[in-house]
């Protein structure tokens, strides 16, 4: 009895030593895990904040060249209009 009593024992304190690492373990990973969770959320919002910058300047670019070309179809127009209101002028009456 006094053998089982002193392996029992024995046992006992060696299963509360390797729950005391596993649980030390465990608790290591869980601090990775959220480092690493920490790192790629904000890797991710970084590149989002890159693509949202990214694509803002792409739409005021699309919207600067469209105010562009609109602005010379109107100069084309304005001069177009001018010639023949210069041409209308300067011609003899009938």
């Amino acid at each position: 009895m006094v053998a089982f009593l002193f392996v029992y024992f024995s046992h006992v304190e060696d299963a509360k030593k390797q729950d005391a690492i596993h649980q030390a373990d465990l608790a290591k990973q869980a601090a990775d895990d959220a480092a690493k969770k920490k790192d790629l959320e904000d890797r991710a919002r970084a590149d989002a904040d890159r693509l949202a910058a990214q694509r803002a300047a792409d739409e005021a670019k699309k919207v600067a060249d469209r105010v562009a070309l609109q602005a010379a179809e109107d100069k084309k127009v304005s001069d177009a209009t001018d010639k023949a209101l210069a041409e209308a002028t300067n011609s003899p009456s009938r």
